[in-house]
């Protein structure tokens, strides 16, 4: 990601919950094998999956920020006019929407 202008929390910007804070991250967000069963069919499985505890891995967002403590973990990563970061895909992250810039006072 490289930033065309300057990011910032004020003008729009990137967030991301680091690793340590992200179950998914080296789990995954798929459910386990364990919890779907052979003998029923795709919809069957998919339909107690999102009713039961096991629907928690179809969010990882949810499994990320459990609690409203949680919510603390997640870290704005401003940048400078061409500065970059490198990340892989498994980092949940996300971009903000900016304030729109104050007029002008000639």
């Amino acid at each position: 990601w490289i930033a065309l202008a300057d990011a910032n929390p004020n003008n729009s910007c990137l967030y991301v919950i680091p690793k340590q804070f992200d179950p998914g991250y080296l789990e995954g967000d798929d459910p386990p094998e364990s919890s779907t069963d052979e003998s029923k069919t795709d919809s069957e499985n998919n339909t107690e999956s999102s009713s039961s505890d096991s629907g928690s891995f179809s969010d990882p967002l949810s499994r990320a920020l459990p609690t409203k403590q949680s919510y603390q973990n997640i870290r704005a990563l401003p940048r400078n006019e061409g500065e970059s970061i490198i990340f892989t895909h498994r980092i949940l992250h996300w971009g903000s929407a900016g304030e729109p810039p104050a007029s002008k006072v000639h």
